[in-house]
C-alpha cells in the first residue's frame, strides 16, 4: 500500500508514515500543511485509506487539519477518484476542533454512503466505511499503518491441506480494517433514513391514512351501527298452535310459552293500515217527471179535462 502526501494545490509525493510529523511543507507551493493529530497528543495523524469494494486498500493519505477537503473526479479536488457514480465534486471531508471527521455530500446527483446509509451529512468513525461510487475509504491512524506495513512484510505460509486456510485468508484481509479505537458501531437508521424530507412526509401521511381506514373498517365489521328508530320488540306466532306472544330481539330465538316450540321467521316492516271509509250509498234513479207548463206559461192538466170544483 502506497502512502503519499496530498497538498491542496494538487501536488502529491510519497511519504513515510513513521517519519511523518504533525506538519509538512509543500515543495510546490511552499505552504506549511498541518495534519490532524489524534487526541492523545502523539504524532499519530489521521489517514484515509483508499481501495475498491472487493479488494484491500491500495494507498493512504494523511488528512489535513481544519479545512474542507473535496473528493471527486475533478482535478480541482483534494482527492481525485474515478468510477461510476462519482461526480466532479462529490463529497467533502473536514476534521474540526472536536477531532471528528465530518462528511458532507456536495453533488446534486450521485450519493455518499457511510456503511449502508446514504447521507447528506454525517461523522466518519474508525469502524465505518465511506463509499463514493466503487471507491471505499476508511479512517485510520499512523499506528495502524505501521502495523499493516509490518503485517505485509511478514512471510505468509500457505498450507494446502489445512481446512482453515480460507478462514485465515479472510481474517488476514480483515486485519486491514482493525483499528485501535474500539468505539461501538452506531445503530442503523430507520427505513426512512434514505428518504428526502418530502418523501418522509408522504410516507408518514400514507401510513396515517391506512391506519384511519383500518380503524373504520374494523369498527364497521365488529361494531355495526344500529339505528335508534329500529324496533326491539315484536310479536311472534307459534306455527303449531297459533299462540301469539311478544319478545325482545336481544333475548335470542323466541319460544312458544304454551308448547315450547321455537319460532323462526322473518320480520317485515309494513305501514300501519289506514282506516277504510265506508262506500258511498248510491240512490236509484227514476225517470224524469213530465212538466205541466204549456208554452204560454199556464199550468196544463195532463191527466184530463179541467173540472170545476164546487164549493
Amino acid at each position: 500500500m502506497k502512502t503519499e502526501f496530498q497538498c491542496v494545490c494538487g501536488y502529491g509525493t510519497a511519504v513515510d508514515p513513521a517519519a511523518l510529523k504533525s506538519a509538512l511543507k509543500c515543495e510546490r507551493c511552499g505552504s506549511m500543511q498541518n495534519f490532524s493529530v489524534a487526541e492523545d497528543g502523539r504524532a499519530s495523524c489521521y489517514w484515509i485509506m483508499i481501495g475498491s469494494r472487493n479488494g484491500t486498500p491500495t494507498r493512504a493519505i494523511p488528512l489535513l487539519d481544519d479545512r474542507p477537503l473535496a473528493i471527486g473526479s475533478s482535478e480541482a479536488c483534494w482527492l481525485v477518484v474515478h468510477g461510476d457514480g462519482v461526480q466532479s465534486m462529490n463529497t467533502e471531508l473536514r476534521v474540526d476542533s472536536d477531532r471528528r471527521v465530518h462528511v458532507r455530500h456536495l453533488a446534486e446527483a450521485g450519493r455518499t454512503w457511510i456503511d449502508r446509509a446514504a447521507i447528506l451529512e454525517g461523522v466518519l468513525e474508525f469502524n465505518n466505511e465511506l463509499r463514493i461510487g466503487e471507491n471505499v475509504l476508511r479512517l485510520c491512524t499512523t499506528a495502524t499503518l505501521l502495523r499493516l506495513a509490518a503485517a505485509d512484510a511478514a512471510p505468509v505460509v500457505i498450507e494446502d491441506d489445512d481446512d482453515d486456510a480460507g478462514d485465515r485468508k479472510r481474517h488476514s484481509d480483515d486485519s486491514y480494517y482493525e483499528e485501535e479505537s474500539r468505539t461501538p458501531r452506531k445503530q442503523r437508521g430507520s427505513f426512512l433514513a434514505d428518504f428526502s424530507p418530502g418523501q418522509k412526509a408522504r410516507a408518514l401521511g400514507s401510513i396515517v391514512v391506512l391506519l384511519i381506514a383500518g380503524f373504520f373498517i374494523v369498527r364497521m365489521i365488529f361494531f355495526p351501527a344500529v339505528s335508534d328508530e329500529m324496533p326491539t320488540f315484536t310479536t311472534f306466532t307459534c306455527p303449531v298452535d297459533g299462540t301469539k306472544f311478544g319478545g325482545e330481539w336481544s333475548n335470542g330465538t323466541p319460544q312458544c310459552p304454551e308448547c315450547g316450540q321455537l319460532v323462526f321467521g322473518s320480520v317485515s316492516y309494513k305501514p300501519t293500515p289506514k282506516k277504510k271509509l265506508a262506500p258511498a250509498t248510491v240512490l236509484p234513479t227514476s225517470a224524469p217527471a213530465e212538466s205541466n207548463i204549456d208554452e204560454t206559461g199556464n199550468s196544463a192538466n195532463l191527466d184530463g179535462p179541467d173540472t170545476e170544483e164546487t164549493p
